[in-house]
């Protein structure tokens, strides 16, 4: 098992990349906000998956290797966010726990997501928070691994926070708690319900 978390990030719907279309064709800032969410990542030094779809593999291919990228068809995207944090966390199921991270979330700090992932030590669920208010990352530990990688729909991770504890770890970022990309819901934000 490794030492760290690993970095789950869902750019299947944070991010939209519309069927059919080229991802030079997507607006910038969507790709600008994909790019530094993934960057700010890489910074952790931990391992970073990211899930999205075949609109997006042209650009993200050149952030992470191969074994890094999971690329979801339109049959799988219909099975929710729910599943799409599954095969993430599959990617990478000898991880010390996961960090699901919407791709839409470029101003969350590296030093954040650090605090949420050393929280894993102590608690099967972690997430950031600032004055009180849920964000992301959403972290799991290494022992829910049976229950993520059993993950469908929508709502799945909204099930495990029920479940399971839950603990906030307090930071100053306010990037934990809206995404970059105006007038989309993000994939985190259904996953676990609406931070």
């Amino acid at each position: 098992m490794e030492q760290n978390p690993a970095i789950v990030v869902l750019a299947t719907q944070a991010v939209p990349a519309p069927a059919g279309t080229a991802v030079g064709e997507q607006p910038s800032h969507v790709a600008s906000a994909l790019r530094d969410t993934v960057a700010h990542a890489m910074q952790t030094r931990w391992r970073v998956v990211i899930v999205t779809t075949p609109a997006w593999v042209p650009l993200v291919s050149r952030w992470v290797a191969t074994r890094d990228l999971v690329t979801l068809s339109d049959e799988e995207l219909g099975r929710g966010q729910g599943y799409a944090l599954a095969v993430g966390v599959a990617a990478h199921v000898d991880a010390a726990g996961w960090l699901m991270l919407p791709g839409d979330r470029s101003q969350v700090r590296p030093q954040t997501l650090l605090a949420v992932g050393d929280a894993l030590k102590d608690h099967p669920i972690a997430y950031a928070q600032v004055q009180g208010r849920r964000g992301y990352p959403l972290g799991f530990a290494a022992e829910l691994v049976s229950d993520l990688i059993a993950l469908q729909g929508d709502d799945g991770a909204q099930r495990l926070l029920g479940r399971y504890p839950a603990w906030g770890v307090t930071v100053d970022d306010p990037g934990v708690l809206e995404g970059t990309v105006r007038g989309t819901e993000s994939a985190g934000e259904r996953a676990a319900g609406a931070a």
